[in-house]
């Protein structure tokens, strides 16, 4: 019988946290909803981003 070799070891992130709370979406969400000529299209993007957890190449293909 072959012998495995351990996993890796996992690297602890330098970084506190790798996601963004609700409050923190929201702030984003009314920040894009006014600035700019597409600011409601911006503000749905994040949303449809944050809610169903789309990737970038999902929202992308998005039709």
């Amino acid at each position: 019988m072959v012998s495995q070799p351990p996993p890796p070891v996992k690297v602890a992130s330098k970084r506190e946290r790798e996601y963004l709370r609700p409050k923190e979406v929201e702030a984003m969400i009314k920040a894009a909803h006014s600035f700019g000529r597409h600011g409601v299209r911006d503000a749905i993007i994040i949303l449809l981003m944050f809610r169903p957890g789309l990737s970038t190449a999902e929202l992308v293909s998005l039709k």
